[in-house]
């Protein structure tokens, strides 16, 4: 039984990913309240490019995934044998050490801390529990409102930093 845990540089927010359990549960700030955000791990269906590259001194490969939103172009490594990555890719022989989501993020490891002691990394606990679908709408919500308030006509661009 393995599990992944990604920190984000964003105060609390973290992401914790049950391999085998084919579950994430991410700890969100959303407008100073915090918020649990659970969903199924879904793989996407990759084509591999053949392309390589060092990330880190290891070996990587590249695959592509066109989905709904975006194009995902992953660099991950068959010497880390974990189907995970950020931002719930999954569903590659390897440890996904960078990725590109469309043409605006851009994620990659800065390092890599070996012999981890696995016992000591559990889910996040604070916030209010809550599906990835009514986060998103909630988020939605949050951003009309924002605009409305700041008479957003076209000329005012709110960005959302969720990475």
């Amino acid at each position: 039984n393995m599990h992944i845990h990604i920190e984000r540089n964003i105060p609390d927010e973290k992401t914790y990913t049950d391999i085998k359990g084919k579950k994430v549960v991410e700890q969100k700030d959303l407008m100073g309240r915090m918020f649990l955000v659970s969903r199924e791990v879904t793989p996407e269906k990759w084509k591999f490019t053949g392309r390589q590259k060092k990330i880190l001194d290891l070996p990587c490969m590249e695959a592509i995934h066109a989905g709904d939103k975006d194009t995902i172009t992953a660099w991950y490594t068959p010497n880390i044998p974990v189907q995970a990555g950020p931002e719930h890719i999954s569903g590659l022989p390897g440890m996904v050490l960078e990725a590109h989501l469309g043409t605006m993020v851009r994620l990659t490891a800065k390092r890599i801390t070996p012999d981890a002691d696995i016992a000591k990394i559990k889910a996040p606990t604070k916030g209010k529990k809550i599906c990835a679908e009514d986060f998103e709408k909630l988020q939605l919500e949050k951003t009309e409102e924002m605009r409305k308030q700041y008479g957003g006509k076209g000329n005012v661009i709110i960005m959302q930093h969720t990475r």
